[in-house]
């Protein structure tokens, strides 16, 4: 997990540290109730340039080096369960990545414009399912009509038809889910 030193932005980094996914996700946007969220202990773990690699300040606990960034979370895990006597498994980390003032500042605006895109697309996306299941409910029948009004292939019409049409509810604003013509969902 990468975290950018202004705490705003976030990205999980795959093994070959690059961005997997990213943006915040809470226990109420996950839909998980409040009720069954555990707090589980934090560790910050700065990660500044050295010579040989990474430099690794963990908060609390110590410091410790890695070799690059794609090790650096596994590696200040094992330095945590280990001055700990804790499970490595047992506590989340936060890679907060330092390389310089301009380059944080970079690197959080490249973060922030992406979140923002991802949450413009999943709009969009949901606007593609509404007009799909509207222009189907007012009488334009086959996919292939619909595919050429919304510029899709009739295959992506059938699949968009299948999808559930969400659709904000009268209550705060939040999103209530309905099924597309002719699929009942249980």
């Amino acid at each position: 997990m990468w975290y950018c030193p202004c705490g705003k932005h976030m990205a999980v980094l795959n093994t070959a540290g690059d961005v997997a996914r990213r943006g915040r996700r809470s226990h109420q946007e996950a839909r998980v109730p409040p009720e069954g969220v555990v707090a589980v202990k934090a560790y910050t773990v700065r990660a500044k340039r050295w010579a040989h690699g990474w430099e690794l300040h963990v908060d609390g606990v110590g410091v410790t080096q890695s070799r690059s960034l794609a090790s650096a979370e596994r590696q200040a895990r094992e330095y945590v369960a280990l001055m700990n006597d804790v499970p490595e498994d047992g506590f989340d980390v936060r890679l907060v990545v330092s390389v310089g003032r301009e380059v944080d500042e970079t690197v959080a605006e490249a973060l922030r414009l992406r979140e923002e895109a991802d949450q413009i697309q999943a709009r969009a996306s949901q606007a593609v399912r509404s007009a799909v299941a509207a222009l189907t409910k007012s009488g334009v029948s086959t996919v292939r009509d619909v595919g050429v009004v919304l510029g899709l292939s009739p295959q992506r019409v059938q699949q968009l038809k299948k999808q559930p049409v969400a659709r904000t509810s009268a209550r705060a604003g939040t999103p209530a889910v309905t099924s597309s013509p002719g699929r009942r969902h249980r």
